[in-house]
């Protein structure tokens, strides 16, 4: 079993095993420089995990190897709500109980 840190500020999502008493890294996945990933989930069934960009306004697909903990990034997405010229920030991902949907957030800087 793997604990996944999002680390924003460094564009790497971090694997941890867990075991009694202790904590280690084994795995540091790095993403591309000014990703900025915020939020992640996971599928249920398979081994998928969902990152969503708050830099780059995009979610991020990668299978999650089960062995090692390491994730192979297979496809993105943008976010519906990138145009118009108030930037946006993706926020937060979510997968369905089923798998079948994910719910993503993003959110603007107007009315601050």
């Amino acid at each position: 079993d793997f604990a996944f840190v999002v680390d924003l500020g460094c564009d790497v999502v971090w694997t941890f095993t867990l075991g009694p008493g202790n904590i280690e890294m084994v795995q540091r996945n790095q993403l591309n420089n000014g990703t900025g990933p915020r939020h992640m989930s996971f599928h249920p069934q398979a081994n998928l995990a969902f990152i969503v960009a708050e830099n780059l306004n995009i979610v991020q697909i990668a299978r999650i190897n089960p062995d090692e903990g390491s994730l192979t990034m297979i496809n993105q997405v943008d976010l519906s709500s990138v145009e118009g010229s108030n930037p946006k920030y993706g926020s937060e991902v979510l997968v369905g109980d089923t798998g079948e949907f994910l719910y993503v957030s993003s959110r603007s800087d107007i009315g601050r």
